[in-house]
């Protein structure tokens, strides 16, 4: 299946399939550009990239996509942009051209990168990066289904592109000559990238964990004094008490002496 980035955010499903209602993609735009905004937001608009051109007149981008949980933590998404003879206004802009893509994103792993390979979408020259198992064991849990569908981390880097002019060719005017051998060495292997990611969640996990028993302890440590302070208070208003009726036994006692 052959298709541009443009069709593929319109209807990921392509023509021959079902279409998405327009009320769902809809939902999904929005959803997707607040996300990459508050990404955008908080990586102070900086996303790193590095764009290439082979020979054979293909365009290929590599883009740093930033996680939405771990900061600090950024995916590897590359995307091909190549031609045939039906592609027509070659030259100016990337708009007509079709696309492969590679993410070691651990959703597009699990669950499209088969989906992907098997519609021809998938950039072969980065298929070691992925490993054997996501490219040729279909995701019967995950997308039983088999459907081509969004990608968080593929829709942030259209996002990204469209907000950066990257479809204009005068874009890629500094363009690196392209090499699988210079690109490679940039990538990490979806299973190291994976590995590394819950690593930093058990990071979060361990510090919401510490936030949170420092917070128990704070609270614990608050309603104790709060304890403390009521059962103070009880034995000082008792004193109080005792000191008055004792006051007024002995001014009643002088009162009397008087009348004698």
């Amino acid at each position: 299946m052959a298709m541009t980035f443009d069709q593929y955010i319109a209807n990921p499903l392509g023509k021959r399939n079902a279409v998405l209602s327009a009320i769902t993609r809809e939902s999904i735009r929005k959803d997707y550009t607040n996300r990459f905004n508050n990404i955008l937001l908080r990586e102070n608009g900086i996303i790193n990239y590095t764009t290439y051109k082979s020979k054979e007149n293909d365009y290929i981008i590599h883009i740093k996509i930033p996680s939405e949980v771990v900061k600090k933590f950024y995916y590897d998404v590359v995307i091909r942009f190549y031609t045939d003879e039906n592609v027509s206004d070659m030259g100016r802009s990337l708009d007509k051209y079709y696309i492969q893509v590679f993410s070691n994103d651990p959703a597009f792993v699990f669950t499209h990168a088969y989906v992907f390979k098997q519609n021809d979408l998938f950039f072969d020259a980065l298929k070691s990066k992925m490993g054997k198992r996501p490219l040729k064991q279909a995701p019967e849990i995950t997308n039983p289904g088999k459907q081509l569908a969004y990608v968080k981390s593929l829709y942030f880097a259209y996002l990204f592109m469209k907000n950066r002019n990257l479809f204009k060719v005068i874009s890629w005017a500094d363009a690196a000559k392209f090499s699988i051998k210079t690109l490679l060495p940039n990538i990490m292997s979806a299973d190291e990238k994976i590995a590394l990611r819950q690593e930093e969640g058990k990071k979060i996990s361990r510090k919401q964990q510490i936030i949170l028993d420092k917070e128990t302890a704070k609270k614990s440590h608050h309603m104790k004094n709060l304890s403390d302070e009521s059962k103070t208070v009880g034995i000082t208003t008792t004193k109080k008490t005792s000191s008055v009726r004792k006051t007024k036994t002995i001014s009643s006692t002088k009162r009397s002496k008087v009348t004698k």
